[in-house]
């Protein structure tokens, strides 16, 4: 299976890099960010490139050949770009690629800072299925596009450079029929509003670098899954910055409410997908740079001190992951009696479920592949194949949960519910019947 991936990009001319940035950095500070943000782009696809056999095309424009190579620093195939537009220019670059026999392209830009190696593994996994993948941009527009056959219809009656550009690109592919997975949405550097998140990126990827140099285990990646927590997801952000972990990702999955705008207030840094919490969760790991990955949901907060009871569980080489003991935030009675449940099932099982803030080693996450694409019980799958490789410490600190699902139907039913689920699971009932069957009673 022959790969190409093809880095799209332009080189600054005087005065003509980033052109809606030079208010803001002036001239040669634009074109010196441009640069950067080229050089990130090439370092992230030629390690692409050496690790999974992928050939790199860099279609460029801006210089000539000579000052292109030496500017990106690398030694791949360069070539110029044609075409009366930039859909025109990529229609011509996708078309090269498979008439020079490769089953697979896809296109990268040189201004998206949140590109990594894992991002552009993953579009090249889902081609194996679809059409088509596209990387959305949260200006509106995309950072990747992949495709297994020339596809030039994708390329005409666009509005380069609107915010339209994404939504117009599915609705063509939707018009033919074509299959079209979607990436996480990351952010481009174009605007003088994307300068506090870049910076912002920045200094994420120096915390990472200095933590990694002094071989601790305190750089925690938080990871929250969302769908319509507006009410909740603030609460959950703040509570993980409280104990500045070098990073918080909420993952949505689509909210018709404010989670994203209010995720971002708080200080996350928010990815789009589909909506799933497996996907989610699997999408907000890729994302992240730290060594410790801990998978908050997004209606639970932290308890204090939570980073150093996690640096402390992990520094026993014989512990994989762990998780924290669950605490409800109603205070009558019967909500002590759920609490004292997880505890025994924890005792006796070893087995917290994801509502504890499971968190684990992000090499050993990676490894075994993350989250499985399940529709429920995606949380005691991932413990039982962790269990497996070493133990799982439960923490005496608790985390604080809402107690919504139990209000919802009663502490008795509830626990009913949920026994009954988990029995089934045991038994070999799939999780997609199993998943069936709970919404309808849970709605």
């Amino acid at each position: 299976m022959r790969r190409n991936l093809i880095v799209f990009t332009r080189f600054p001319e005087a005065g003509k890099a980033k052109t809606r940035l030079i208010p803001e950095l002036g001239a040669d500070g634009a074109a010196d960010l441009s640069l950067e943000l080229i050089g990130h782009v090439m370092r992230v696809v030629s390690c692409v490139s050496e690790r999974e056999s992928i050939d790199v095309s860099v279609f460029f424009t801006g210089c000539d050949e000579d000052r292109a190579r030496q500017l990106a620093s690398a030694d791949h195939s360069f070539y110029e770009q044609k075409g009366a537009d930039l859909g025109a220019r990529m229609s011509a670059a996708f078309a090269a690629a498979f008439d020079d026999g490769y089953d697979m392209a896809a296109i990268v830009g040189s201004d998206c800072p949140e590109l990594s190696e894992s991002i552009v593994s993953t579009a090249f996994q889902e081609l194996a299925d679809a059409d088509m993948v596209l990387g959305p941009a949260a200006d509106g527009g995309y950072y990747l596009i992949g495709l297994r056959a020339p596809r030039p219809v994708l390329f005409e009656g666009i509005e380069w450079g609107s915010g339209t550009v994404f939504d117009s690109t599915v609705d063509i592919a939707s018009e033919h029929g074509l299959s079209v997975a979607t990436l996480p949405m990351l952010r481009d550097v174009d605007r003088p509003e994307d300068l506090h998140h870049y910076e912002s990126w920045k200094a994420r990827q120096a915390v990472s670098v200095s933590r990694r140099a002094r071989d601790t285990l305190t750089a925690i990646s938080v990871v929250i899954p969302a769908l319509n927590e507006a009410d909740n997801v603030a609460a959950a952000v703040e509570s993980a910055l409280v104990e500045e972990a070098s990073e918080v990702i909420v993952v949505d999955g689509g909210s018709s409410d404010d989670t994203v705008t209010l995720a971002e207030a708080a200080g996350a840094r928010v990815v789009v997908t589909r909506p799933s919490r497996a996907r989610q969760m699997n999408v907000g790991a890729e994302a992240a740079v730290g060594d410790v990955l801990l998978f908050l949901h997004a209606d639970t907060i932290l308890p204090e001190g939570y980073a150093q009871a996690v640096e402390d569980a992990l520094s026993d080489s014989e512990r994989v992951a762990g998780a924290f003991s669950l605490a409800l935030d109603s205070r009558p009675a019967k909500y002590r009696l759920v609490e004292a449940t997880v505890r025994l099932r924890c005792r006796l099982f070893a087995l917290p479920y994801g509502d504890q803030a499971i968190f684990v080693r992000s090499d050993t996450f990676h490894d075994m592949g993350g989250f499985a694409d399940l529709p429920l019980m995606e949380d005691v799958e991932l413990i039982d194949r962790l269990r497996r490789r070493g133990r799982v410490e439960v923490l005496p600190q608790c985390v604080t949960t809402s107690s919504r699902r139990w209000e919802r139907l009663g502490v008795v039913l509830t626990t009913l519910v949920n026994c009954t689920i988990f029995g089934a699971y045991r038994l070999g009932v799939s999780p997609a019947r199993l998943a069936g069957w709970y919404r309808g009673r849970t709605g």
